[in-house]
């Protein structure tokens, strides 16, 4: 349940949650929802990313290079792409490197070159370390 929202979503009171603003703007699109970025220099319409649904913000002078990604994704850096987190992940640096662990998993520390990954927790434990 939402009490605000980030820039280019609008609050819904009825549902608490927050709705996408307008593709076309009539005053000016100076923020776009998640996927979108400003036309440059009108700023008359979002423009979609064309590289993936998991883009947050693409290059304005290539749609299909992302440069951030919704949540539970992590940026390639070869591809410029956005990539999914491993299962367990809530977000990551990479697919061998959590930073945040979902409800149920600990994110087991190791020395600096090995992978962090998130570990399932012993039964009956919801939360562990």
């Amino acid at each position: 349940m939402c009490t605000s929202c980030i820039l280019g979503y609008t609050y819904n009171s009825g549902n608490n949650s927050c709705e996408p603003q307008p593709i076309n703007c009539q005053i000016g699109c100076y923020y776009c929802p998640f996927g979108y970025i400003p036309d440059y220099p009108n700023f008359n319409q979002c423009i979609q990313c064309t590289s993936s649904s998991n883009c947050a913000r693409c290059n304005p002078s290539n749609l299909t290079q992302c440069l951030t990604c919704i949540n539970n994704n992590y940026l390639s850096p070869t591809t410029s792409t956005c990539v999914p987190c491993p299962s367990a992940c809530k977000s990551c640096t990479s697919n061998s490197s959590c930073a945040l662990c979902f409800p149920g998993y600990y994110l087991r520390y190791s020395p600096i070159a090995a992978p962090l990954l998130c570990l399932p927790c012993s039964a009956p434990c919801a939360n562990c370390y």
